[in-house]
């Protein structure tokens, strides 16, 4: 949560599954509730909810794969164009790795007043948790440029 960069947390409406592994060892711990995490910059808000991929991940080997579901929504009057994403992604160490490429998927969308543009992606962490942030490079009809945050996200192994 960063109150002056305007991110919130959010939870989602219906709880997720207790965690798979170890859940008897820690009977007192409430299940685990999924987050959205989201950000507005200039009427478009970057909504993202992080999953752990268990069935694809390796804890032994330290390979933790991470999806995450991304949802820009454009409240603006103006059509907007995803140019380019710039991530930051972080895991329990401290390293950090720097990824930036034109638009998201293969895809730069044009997004309508009042529109949406949905999409999934995948990490893949050495570590059990981890962090990711960034921005996308948004362009307006008029030509007019502008970066919309991505907000910082917590990635968590079995936290679905």
């Amino acid at each position: 949560m960063t109150p002056s960069g305007g991110s919130r947390v959010c939870e989602l409406a219906s709880p997720a599954e207790p965690l798979r592994r170890g859940a008897r060892a820690f009977p007192s711990l409430p299940p685990v509730v999924m987050l959205t995490y989201d950000a507005t910059t200039e009427a478009v808000t970057v909504r993202v909810r992080p999953v752990y991929l268990d069935a694809k991940s390796s804890p032994i080997t330290g390979r933790f794969v991470f999806a995450y579901f991304v949802t820009v929504a454009n409240d603006s009057p103006y059509e907007v164009q995803l140019l380019r994403r710039r991530w930051r992604i972080e895991d329990a160490s401290g390293t950090v790795q720097n990824v930036e490429g034109e638009g998201v998927i293969g895809r730069q969308p044009v997004i309508p007043p009042g529109g949406r543009h949905e999409y999934h992606s995948f990490c893949v962490l050495p570590t059990f948790t981890g962090t990711m942030e960034g921005d996308y490079l948004l362009q307006r009809e008029d030509g007019a440029r502008f970066r919309a945050e991505i907000p910082r996200f917590h990635l968590a192994a079995g936290t679905n």
